[in-house]
């Protein structure tokens, strides 16, 4: 899910994740809180994204700095992506 809802479309998004267990989101326009949040609630399902270069900075430091464990962190940065795309 692009944007995962931003945070106008917070609670759609958020029912979106609690009954598609297939659904992945990207982290762009997504709260920092939200990610945290929602990666507690619904498990490693969240990829870092950006909709522009000059945007990844922001996103990386985002999800360095919301308080997600190392392993969070990883999931969001590769394991997740590793695993969706089949790259192991």
């Amino acid at each position: 899910m692009a944007h995962c809802g931003q945070i106008i479309l917070a609670n759609e998004a958020a029912a979106v994740f609690e009954s598609g267990k297939n659904v992945y989101g990207d982290t762009s326009w997504t709260p920092g809180f939200l990610i945290k949040n929602w990666t507690r609630a619904f498990g490693n399902r969240f990829m870092l994204g950006s909709d522009h270069a000059d945007n990844t900075g922001t996103e990386l430091a985002k999800i360095k700095t919301v308080g997600l464990a190392p392993e969070e962190q990883k999931a969001i940065l590769e394991s997740t992506a590793r695993k969706i795309f089949n790259l192991e």
